[in-house]
């Protein structure tokens, strides 16, 4: 009896890594495309793309992240905004492409497509860890 317990628990901890790891968006090829700033560090920029990667990795089930790229500088006055309404001292915006496949994802994107110029809003305060907090059109 307790080899058939450990046999299951081991049998049930497969189980559940297999589940986990089929879970969430593919992000295994996605392309990083290099943008240079003069507000942000390429330390900075490769931590927040990093961070919405994960995101991605853990909330987009059943799509693939293709691209991800800093926005640009030229969002300057949008970053500031965004920090006040966070209550932050940073934000930086991340545009991505990614696919769609036949089942939507979550259902709520058309299926079989390739949404490009997707954004995302992350913030952090000094010397802290960048935090998703928007994405979309």
């Amino acid at each position: 009896t307790e080899l058939m317990k450990r046999i299951l628990s081991v049998g049930l901890l497969i189980f559940v890594m297999l589940f986990l790891c089929s879970c969430g968006g593919n992000v295994s090829e996605v392309k990083i495309s290099s943008v240079d700033s003069g507000i942000y560090s390429q330390n900075d920029i490769d931590s927040a793309i990093n961070t919405a990667i994960s995101y991605f990795k853990w909330n987009f089930n059943g799509c693939k992240l293709t691209e991800i790229h800093y926005a640009g500088d030229e969002y300057a006055d949008e970053f500031k905004e965004w920090a006040k309404q966070y209550d932050a001292d940073e934000a930086i915006m991340l545009l991505s492409d990614f696919y769609v496949n036949s089942t939507g994802g979550d259902g709520s994107l058309e299926p079989d497509s390739t949404q490009s110029g997707w954004n995302w809003i992350l913030v952090r305060n000094k010397n802290g860890s960048w935090e998703h907090k928007d994405h979309g059109y």
